[in-house]
């Protein structure tokens, strides 16, 4: 059979449009309503839009939807140590750059040490400024984020999003430091993008056994887990480092 004539490409193609649909339809849909009622009327709005699916898709998406109460942020955060952050001193000139390298459209700033995050910027802001670099502050376009804990509830934290039309959570732990960061494609990635094609590749684990006893672990791995694994009571000077990495 030919590429043309093999039928798997092109329903792998559809499923992925289809929820890159949906999660525009939901994020769309929780701005214009408002309430649990907004949350709980769009899931079942969102499930009724793959009937043309097959039952094991909407019997997934479901269990996604169902899965997101149980969830709080702290589940799904980008740990502190993987936060892409710019400095509020950062010149235009630099700043265009960074939207380019990492691919983002969106980042928080800070003042001088992460734990002070004044809002986030985002990238059509920083163009529309380009015509009038000699007079560009970077704090004139900084933009509300939320600060939340994090033991919040993701349900509750995606209300609050659609309720405040911010895109964008900074996870705040007990002793007022940043912990992670949280985007409210991240939450609707929960529904929709746990339904993943058979054929994308997983996610490489955060620590690997080799055949000669030795093991490869990644630095976002956490602290318990290392010491799970292992055996090994590790001595930390700082408890704010969670993770082996710092």
């Amino acid at each position: 059979m030919s590429k043309e004539d093999d039928p798997e490409p092109q329903s792998n193609s559809l499923l992925t449009k289809l929820k890159n649909t949906l999660q525009k339809k939901l994020i769309w849909s929780l701005h214009r309503q408002k309430g649990k009622k907004a949350f709980d009327e769009t899931l079942e709005e969102l499930i009724d839009k793959v009937s043309e699916t097959s039952k094991d898709e909407n019997a997934k998406l479901l269990a996604n939807a169902l899965r997101l109460r149980k969830l709080k942020t702290q589940d799904i955060m980008v740990p502190r140590a993987d936060i892409e952050a710019v400095s509020d001193a950062t010149s235009l000139k630099d700043l265009i750059p960074i939207f380019i390298e990492k691919g983002y459209s969106r980042f928080p700033i800070y003042h001088e040490t992460l734990d002070n995050i004044l809002g986030m910027i985002h990238i059509k802001d920083v163009f529309a400024q380009w015509q009038n670099q000699e007079a560009f502050q970077l704090r004139r376009i900084v933009r509300k984020v939320l600060f939340t804990s994090p033991s919040m509830r993701l349900q509750d934290l995606l209300l609050e999003m659609r309720q405040t039309r911010t895109h964008m959570a900074l996870v705040v732990d007990e002793f007022g430091g940043i912990d992670g960061l949280i985007t409210i494609e991240d939450v609707v990635e929960e529904i929709v993008g746990e339904i993943q094609d058979e054929h994308e590749s997983e996610e490489l684990p955060l620590i690997i056994d080799h055949h000669d006893g030795s093991l490869l672990a990644d630095g976002r791995l956490p602290i318990e887990d290392f010491q799970d694994k292992t055996g090994i009571l590790l001595s930390l000077k700082s408890s704010d480092i969670d993770t082996i990495g710092g």
